[in-house]
């Protein structure tokens, strides 16, 4: 339900190679659409299926900053989305702290729910492009060579 509290969160993390330096992103947009934040961030060397966990936590962990407290969270990483909308986690136990996390911040809003989108959807393609920024950026700063 769509109300001037509620907040839809997107999310893209990626990683260059299987294991890699790492950057996640996410566009917060309000109850009548508006993109009202949005950021990157350099997450360190790990999997793209960690940068899309950290994503969510980063987000999560940004979004309890604004009033908002019905929250939507789009991802299009659907093995980290079944991940979290389950209680008991199934991947390996790396990936426990991760979930313990997301669900410990879980508790700061009245409502959250997660989905899986496709990667087509024009946010996560927002968000896609944030991350490459994120990615070229570190480039340029000759943080990784790649």
């Amino acid at each position: 339900m769509e109300t001037e509290q509620s907040l839809k969160i997107w999310v893209d993390g990626g990683s260059l190679g299987g294991l890699g330096p790492s950057i996640s992103a996410y566009i917060f947009q309000n109850g009548k659409g508006a993109i009202i934040g949005k950021n990157y961030g350099y997450l360190g060397i790990v999997s793209s299926s960690i940068a899309e966990y950290l994503a969510i936590s980063n987000a999560l962990n940004f979004a309890d900053n604004y009033p908002h407290r019905d929250i939507e969270v789009f991802s299009d990483c659907l093995s980290v989305v079944n991940h979290i909308n389950k209680e008991y986690p199934t991947k390996p136990d790396y990936f426990l702290e991760l979930h313990q996390g997301v669900k410990e911040m879980v508790k700061k809003f009245t409502s959250i729910n997660f989905f899986h989108v496709s990667r087509n959807h024009p946010l996560i393609q927002k968000c896609h492009r944030l991350c490459r920024a994120g990615l070229r950026n570190l480039r340029i700063s000759k943080v990784w060579s790649y």
